[in-house]
């Protein structure tokens, strides 16, 4: 039983389509790549956090790239200068492969802060890739011992001193 023409012509073009895929998802990571570990972080409100991450792009493929972290959650970038600190440093690796590493710190961190982050990178030419989803979940603080001995001490002196005062005024 041998093949048809069509067979062999329908093989051919499916081989075409997967090299074409596969060539084509390979150069793509070699222009753009973004790597840090994927996280969950448990932080106390008031604390403050930071996002690292790298990416290293192709300066000649990729052209002027553009690396920001990303609050999924609130589908905003983590730009705001009175809340967030960013810090970036680029090295070249070799000939035209630049690593640029942004780390961005989350000031003071309330409840809202809790969410999802990333970081993505953008390249002029319109490449774009992402790193894995960072969980952030911002606790309060937990109230301590002495704290919460205190706050029992007042309370009874607050009533002894009302029930003192109350008599006292009744018997005079």
């Amino acid at each position: 039983h041998f093949m048809s023409y069509f067979d062999i012509v329908f093989i051919i073009a499916v081989c075409c389509v997967e090299l074409f895929f596969f060539l084509s998802s390979h150069f793509l990571e070699e222009i753009l790549e973004v790597l840090y570990k994927q996280k969950v972080m448990t932080p106390t409100r008031g604390e403050t956090v930071k996002l690292s991450c790298e990416a290293n792009y192709d300066l000649e493929k990729c052209g002027l790239v553009q690396v920001v972290w990303r609050h999924i959650t609130k589908n905003a970038d983590l730009t705001n200068p009175n809340k967030y600190l960013t810090t970036v440093n680029e090295t070249q690796l070799d000939d035209n492969m630049r690593r640029r590493q942004v780390v961005t710190e989350i000031l003071n961190l309330t409840i809202e802060d809790s969410g999802d982050f990333q970081c993505e990178a953008k390249c002029e030419n319109g490449n774009s890739a992402m790193g894995h989803l960072i969980t952030i979940t911002v606790k309060s603080p937990a109230a301590t011992l002495k704290t919460l001995m205190s706050i029992n001490i007042c309370m009874y002196v607050f009533f002894y001193t009302l029930d003192c005062v109350y008599i006292r005024n009744v018997y005079e």
